[in-house]
């Protein structure tokens, strides 16, 4: 699928058709393909018929072959003109039309749309209601193998990547299974609009008429789970690029998930190693570390909570001088994940800051008066009862 285009073919009577003619609205009627006109009046305000709503069918190929070049005023592009009254309706089908500008011709104020790169234009008069709609939407699919095999080196414009072009109208949507883009710009060419995206690393690129909807859908999202055995004995050193650690290495798409059970790990930067992107994370106090792809979701669960229960009896009796780090107290030493919690009852601690002490960080909590301090491993909730 290199290049996909999207045209309505309707072919309407030519003979029908008088440049410049005036026709009355005729009662509940509208005027079909058909009858489409250069040039269309509706009767002035003070006859009858006036009092009914007028309704306009265009196509595509109305734009294409029935337009006039400055018909109602001098800008060089081919002009399809109604007049009309509030309640009329104009109904283009299956072509977009975007709002440009009003202008008053001759005391008449007119809503002026274009075609993105069309050299024809829509005149309606003011308060006459456009309605588009799409009769009949195109849906087309791609996946990572269209992406690889598909592609045509610089098909629409030179940037050095393989394109896959398609073009179409508003309503037309095209869905991307399980392949990562993100939007990279807009551009012209040839005069009409594209919406360009890329996939991080590829060297091809999809390129959307602009208004197209683009879906990106994940059919086969791919879970995978680590716990800390993991990381002390699966990692492998410098096995994406070298900093000294122990890697655990994910590539995946968005829509994928990483769960780690019972293991803290924190955000620590986003590096970009041949040309693919990933969020690095790592354990405090750990010689091991993750690299996920960018878009793959990292969950982190705890199956398993400790909770801890402390009154003032274990402060008097378990702690420890300079158990972890030298500072004269006797220090009650809990290590633990985010999801534990320590309950402390009927003693009350008052927060004396952070330290580090062999690699782990702790939050340290005295009690006033007391020479027994706890150290908290960072991220293990502390609940005072």
């Amino acid at each position: 699928m290199s290049s996909i285009t999207t045209r309505q073919k309707n072919e309407i009577q030519s003979t029908d058709v008088v440049a410049g003619a005036t026709i009355a609205a005729q009662q509940d009627q509208s005027v079909a393909a058909s009858e489409v006109y250069k040039s269309i009046s509706t009767p002035s305000a003070n006859s009858l018929k006036s009092l009914h709503s007028t309704n306009y069918d265009l196509t595509a190929d109305d734009f294409t072959h029935h337009a006039t070049e400055n018909l109602l005023y001098r800008d060089g592009y081919k002009q399809i003109v109604i007049n009309g009254n509030s309640g009329d309706t104009v109904t283009v089908h299956d072509y977009q039309l975007e709002l440009v500008s009003t202008v008053t011709i001759e005391g008449t104020q007119y809503d002026l749309y274009r075609h993105e790169g069309s050299q024809s234009e829509l005149l309606l008069e003011h308060g006459v209601e456009l309605n588009l709609v799409y009769d009949n939407p195109h849906h087309y699919d791609l996946t990572a193998r269209d992406f690889a095999q598909d592609g045509i080196e610089n098909q629409l414009y030179r940037d050095g990547y393989e394109q896959i072009v398609i073009n179409g109208n508003a309503g037309d949507t095209v869905t991307v299974h399980d392949y990562d883009l993100s939007f990279t710009t807009t551009l012209t060419v040839d005069g009409t609009l594209y919406d360009l995206y890329r996939h991080e690393g590829s060297k091809s690129e999809l390129l959307l008429e602009h208004g197209m909807v683009l879906e990106q859908v994940y059919d086969n999202p791919h879970t995978y789970d680590l716990t800390a055995d993991n990381f002390a004995h699966d990692g492998v050193e410098n096995q994406l690029f070298r900093d000294g650690y122990d890697q655990i290495v994910i590539n995946g798409n968005a829509g994928d998930t990483v769960n780690v059970h019972d293991y803290d790990l924190d955000f620590t930067s986003t590096i970009t190693v041949e040309g693919e992107q990933y969020d690095l994370y790592r354990h405090e106090g750990s010689h091991s570390e993750l690299l996920i792809e960018h878009g793959v979701n990292l969950n982190q669960v705890y199956d398993n909570p400790h909770v801890y229960d402390l009154d003032a009896k274990d402060f008097a009796t378990q702690g420890q001088e300079d158990a972890v780090f030298h500072d004269g107290y006797e220090q009650l030493v809990i290590n633990g994940n985010r999801g534990d919690t320590v309950n402390v009852h009927d003693y009350s601690l008052d927060m004396a800051g952070s330290v580090t002490a062999g690699g782990v960080q702790y939050d340290v909590y005295r009690h006033e008066g007391s020479h027994s301090e706890l150290l908290l491993q960072h991220g293990v909730e502390l609940h005072q009862l």
